[in-house]
């Protein structure tokens, strides 16, 4: 499940393994 979406000011990644990063803007 590739996606990504903005929550509030941090951005979650979906990688295709399931794991979840989060990147700090």
């Amino acid at each position: 499940a590739t996606h990504a979406f903005i929550a509030e000011s941090d951005k979650e990644l979906s990688l295709d393994i399931g794991d979840y990063v989060v990147v700090r803007q």
